[in-house]
């Protein structure tokens, strides 16, 4: 319901507007009804309104100058209904100067009001659509430790999230997601996010989609704080087992939940978000468990937890002297003292962990400009391909040499010309199924380190390049052509129309659909 706020100096004129329509019916309460600015500014220094309903001449302050007054004092998203006795063209020019939305005349008749209404019901969904989008943006950002300020501010303004704080994966985890197309495997994905929602109830913005930025990964996850199991009145792992139950009795697969490391404040959320990445590689060795929560998994079975640590210390030597045929090697050895010492999933993350921490160190020695930390996990989830696979010991062997490979070419230094064709690409081959990753066999740099290169040097991610890229090329068929949104997707890179939509929203506020009926609406004069 969007609440008004209703300024007239007419008690008559007040009474008439309220009983004019049906204003519940319209999904419209009045909030309030005052007959001066000064009362206007008071109420308004407490309370949120949508909308404001003034009139262009009150005892104190026309109402042009309410507008530009509150805008000072309290800069606010309300939209803005002016209402004047005359039909006076130079009001009604600063009125929209002031961002005012409608100017109507009196005495109100019900039509045009209802027609100013839907104006701003449509603002409102639109400002909602774009605030939630970059609410979403800003949690992805602070879940892979890429993040400013204005991202963190994003956060803490909009949601409640403080004190102890989690990340939670949602997995599929059943073998016949590998069969399915893409558009089903999206069906099923969106599936698990609406069933992530209709738990959260009032805290549905804490539902992320896609946190792991990748068109072949169908993750879903949320944000968990402690507040949540409190709002049910229960244990943090009774929650956790009621969000597994409600999501998997809707979901049309087998499903994982990964509950990540606590973190006590947004910066970290990072950590969490890694820990469920380093979690998902030994899922397989528990077929029947369905919840995982780390500092379980960390302690379950504490006085047998044993670090192989000298046989990860000889592949962390091989993978630094990028020795493929001695990481191979190693690798083996390791995974035989794992089967001989009968290690649980909790012992090899463990261990895996160790390796990855060595793996860091060595990195931040060579060059400790760039995010290490990052380049890790994007090595780690493509050697792991996003999914739950039993061959583990060779996507560690596989991770290992890539890494090793990284490392190499710390020593070299990669030529902006390289950097200068990596963006000429994006122009000429957008179209693609452009990845860094062919382009990094291509031009024979590892494609964590291009995409931290270029980001270096192009202030944005390759992939954000890519996609702003597609997304003006997108505009041009729109107002172009009158091709099919879905045809269109096609035609800019993007095999899935949804996630096109989804990254058109993003930039532009608005769907393909309605951006090309405003701007043909426009052009058209």
């Amino acid at each position: 319901m969007l609440k008004i706020l209703l300024i007239d100096k007419n008690p008559l004129t007040q009474k008439e507007l309220s009983s004019l329509i049906s204003w519940e019916q319209e999904g419209f309460e009045v909030a309030k009804a005052v007959r001066s600015a000064q009362e206007a500014y008071t109420f308004l220094k407490t309370q949120h309104i949508d909308l404001i309903i003034t009139d262009i001449n009150l005892p104190d302050a026309s109402g042009t100058e309410l507008i530009r007054q509150l805008d000072e004092k309290k800069p606010h998203e309300a939209c803005i209904l002016v209402m004047s006795d005359c039909a006076d063209f130079t009001l009604a020019r600063q009125a929209f100067r002031l961002r005012c939305t409608d100017f109507l005349l009196k005495p109100l008749q019900s039509q045009e009001l209802m027609r100013a209404l839907q104006s701003v019901r449509t603002q409102h969904e639109q400002a909602c659509g774009r605030t939630q989008q970059l609410l979403a943006n800003s949690i992805i950002s602070l879940l892979h430790g890429k993040f400013g300020g204005e991202e963190l501010l994003c956060v803490q303004d909009n949601t409640q999230l403080s004190g102890a704080m989690r990340y939670i994966q949602i997995l599929p985890a059943d073998p016949k997601m590998s069969k399915l197309d893409g558009k089903e495997k999206r069906r099923i994905q969106k599936q698990l996010y609406e069933r992530c929602r209709d738990f959260l109830q009032d805290s549905v913005h804490y539902a992320i989609l896609d946190a792991a930025e990748n068109e072949n990964i169908y993750d879903t996850g949320l944000i968990y704080c402690r507040s949540l199991a409190a709002g049910r009145a229960c244990p943090q792992d009774t929650y956790f087992q009621q969000l597994y139950a409600s999501i998997s009795a809707a979901a049309p697969v087998r499903i994982k939940m990964l509950v990540g490391k606590e973190v006590q404040e947004l910066r970290s959320l990072s950590e969490s978000y890694t820990s469920t990445t380093m979690m998902r590689s030994c899922l397989y060795l528990y077929e029947d468990k369905e919840i995982f929560v780390y500092e379980k998994e960390m302690q379950q079975n504490g006085d047998h937890s044993v670090i192989c640590k000298e046989q990860l210390d000889d592949l962390i030597y091989a993978i630094n002297t990028d020795n493929h045929t001695q990481i191979h090697k190693t690798v083996e050895q390791l995974f035989a003292r794992f089967r001989q010492m009968k290690l649980s999933e909790v012992m090899l993350s463990m261990n895996i962990h160790y390796l990855m921490f060595g793996l860091i160190h060595l990195a931040s020695e060579q060059n400790s400009e760039l995010n290490q930390e990052e380049i890790l996990r994007l090595l780690y989830e493509d050697a792991f391909d996003g999914t739950i696979r039993k061959n583990t010991q060779a996507h560690i062997a596989r991770f290992a040499c890539d890494y090793a490979d990284y490392l190499m070419q710390l020593h070299r230094q990669v030529p902006s010309s390289t950097l200068h064709k990596i963006a000429q690409e994006i122009k000429t081959n957008y179209n693609q199924n452009l990845t860094l990753k062919d382009l990094g066999k291509k031009y024979h740099i590892n494609s964590a380190y291009l995409g931290q290169l270029y980001r270096k040097q192009y202030g944005c991610s390759f992939k954000d390049s890519l996609s702003r890229f597609r997304i003006a090329k997108s505009e041009e068929f729109l107002l172009k052509t009158d091709k099919c949104i879905y045809e269109i997707a096609t035609l800019v890179g993007y095999r899935d129309p949804d996630y096109f939509v989804s990254l058109f929203i993003s930039e532009k506020g608005c769907t393909p659909a309605r951006f090309r009926k405003q701007r043909m609406r426009v052009l058209q004069g």
